[in-house]
């Protein structure tokens, strides 16, 4: 599995999803998400450079549905990939934001998402990143941004 970092807990079932984008209309999720799937969208429009929401490619059109979970810490995440879709389930937005972008990193790596279900959250109670006082202002924009993902 080519993600950094490796989930803390997986059960592939073999087999892949070969994700081609999401149909408009195919993000699904409870209102206390909004913000996050407006966000991921905002992404996924950003990071490709065709429609990652329409048709064209190979793969398929998938839905993503995001749940309220109880029971999951609040940065927690399970990402449940069969062929019928994905299915993320979070108990806070925190938890549904690193689920995303997980989903985002298998995107990116050409959009193959393991059969089965994948179990994760930070491993350490505070993440960051070293940015040094040379860098332009032009760039903060970016920096904040990359500051809000998980990898």
């Amino acid at each position: 599995m080519d993600i950094i970092p490796k989930p803390g807990s997986q059960k592939i079932t073999g087999g892949y999803l070969k994700i081609q984008g999401f149909p408009e209309g195919a993000i699904k999720g409870d209102a206390s998400f909004g913000r996050e799937i407006a966000v991921f969208r905002e992404d996924m429009a950003h990071d490709f450079s065709e429609n990652p929401f329409s048709a064209g490619g190979p793969g398929e059109l998938v839905n993503l549905v995001c749940e309220k979970a109880n029971g999951l810490e609040d940065e927690a995440y399970c990402l449940e990939a069969g062929k019928g879709g994905i299915k993320l389930r979070a108990s806070a937005g925190a938890g549904l934001w690193h689920g995303l972008q997980t989903i985002r990193q298998f995107l990116l790596a050409g959009g193959d998402i393991p059969l089965g279900e994948i179990e994760d959250r930070p491993r350490f109670p505070r993440q960051g990143m070293l940015v040094g006082s040379f860098m332009p202002s032009k760039n903060r924009a970016f920096m904040h941004r990359r500051c809000l993902r998980k990898c």
